[in-house]
C-alpha cells in the first residue's frame, strides 16, 4: 500500500471543534483529531506505541508534519477508530466543498465544517479521488 500524507486542519461538526488530520486513502477519507483533550490523545499514543500511537498522539494542526515516518492507510484506519476520528466513506458523502463562502463536507445527514479551509495539497488530492468515486465537489482542483 502507498503512503498516505497528513494534512493538518480542523473540523467543526455542531459545536465540537477537532483538530487534527486529514489523509485521503483508497477506500476513504480519515480525519484523526488531536486535540479535544490533548494530555489523553498523547497518553492514549504512548500506550499504543509504533506508528500507530504516532498518529493518535501527533500535534495539533500548527504542527504541519504529522506522523514521523510512512503510514498505510490500515495505520490511519486503526487511528481514526482508536482515537475517535472520523471515517468518511464514498458512498456515504454528498458534497465536499470549497468556495469564498463555505467550506464543508456533507456526510450522512451532517455538515462536517473546514474552519480554516481545506489546504491546497489536500484540495488536489480530494478533487481526484472524489471524481473517481463519483463525489459532487467544488473548489478541490
Amino acid at each position: 500500500m502507498p503512503a498516505m500524507t497528513p494534512h493538518a486542519m480542523s473540523l467543526q461538526v455542531g459545536l465540537t471543534l477537532m483538530k487534527g488530520h486529514m489523509f485521503v486513502g483508497q477506500r476513504a477519507l480519515y480525519f484523526v483529531p488531536s486535540s479535544a483533550g490533548s494530555v489523553i490523545w498523547s497518553a492514549a499514543g504512548q500506550a499504543l506505541g509504533g506508528a500507530v500511537g504516532a498518529l493518535v498522539s501527533m500535534g495539533g494542526p500548527k504542527d504541519a508534519t504529522g506522523p514521523a515516518g510512512p503510514v498505510t492507510e490500515e495505520m490511519v484506519h486503526q487511528a481514526c477508530v482508536t482515537s475517535k476520528g472520523v471515517i468518511f466513506e464514498p458512498a456515504k458523502i454528498n458534497v465536499i466543498k470549497q468556495t469564498w463562502l463555505t467550506r464543508l463536507i456533507r456526510y450522512e445527514g451532517r455538515v462536517y465544517g473546514a474552519r480554516h479551509g481545506f489546504p491546497k495539497a489536500l484540495r488536489q488530492e480530494i478533487g481526484v479521488w472524489a471524481t473517481a468515486y463519483g463525489i459532487k465537489t467544488k473548489g478541490m482542483k
